[in-house]
């Protein structure tokens, strides 16, 4: 008998396709689980942390950032 066959059978198959989604379920709980920590640190609601993936794209996250940098940017000496 051919040592692979047991991987060619439909339960094998099922078998490995629950285990994967199980494993995304235990990896998105974890996630959920440090956004919400962090979100208690920054002292922000639970859940507020937690957005769709569209508004994490590098080029929004960088215009947040230097916009706030942009905002926050004191100029020293002042000009007279």
């Amino acid at each position: 008998m051919n040592p692979l066959s047991s991987l060619n059978s439909a339960a094998s198959r099922t078998a490995q396709a629950s285990q994967a989604l199980s494993a995304r379920s235990n990896a998105a709980d974890a996630q959920a689980t440090l956004a919400n920590r962090l979100a208690e640190k920054l002292g922000v609601p639970p859940g507020s942390l937690s957005g769709s993936r569209d508004e994490y794209t590098p080029e929004k996250v960088a215009g947040r950032i230097l916009g706030f940098i942009a905002d926050s940017t004191v100029i020293w000496p002042p000009i007279p």
